[in-house]
């Protein structure tokens, strides 16, 4: 799947890496045990999707 992100340039699904965590926190008998929360993290530095003037910027940091 093609993730459109602005005109002319969309982002390959597979460079998303996704993550499932049980969250903490108050949220009575159940909470802890269904809440989740999803993390998701992309690569700027490696991804082929990017031009070779943002990737190389460093950017994020």
């Amino acid at each position: 799947m093609v993730i459109p992100i602005l005109p002319g340039l969309t982002l390959a699904e597979s460079e998303l890496e996704v993550s499932y965590i049980l969250a903490s926190g108050p949220g009575g008998q159940n909470g802890n045990k269904v809440a989740t929360v999803a993390h998701r993290r992309f690569d700027t530095n490696s991804s082929p999707s990017l031009p070779e003037r943002v990737r190389s910027s460093g950017w994020p940091g």
